[in-house]
């Protein structure tokens, strides 16, 4: 719950700041593990996952029904 609150008030500062806000270095390998991370930050409001896996980004935001940019 802690990380959780501190990761949404990271990216409100951001956005009220007018930036945008993406993190490197978050799980890449596909599987259970890297989806829970992909979906607690999109829950934030995080503006840009970061991935070699563009496949299976797009993969998991049409599963999830989300926007595809």
């Amino acid at each position: 719950r802690a990380e959780r609150d501190r990761l949404r008030t990271l990216v409100t500062t951001a956005h009220r700041e007018g930036r945008r806000i993406r993190f490197w270095a978050t799980p890449d390998v596909a599987g259970p593990e890297r989806d829970a991370v992909w979906s607690e930050l999109l829950a934030a409001g995080v503006d840009h996952l970061n991935t070699d896996d563009l496949a299976g980004l797009e993969r998991f935001l049409r599963a999830r029904s989300a926007p595809i940019p």
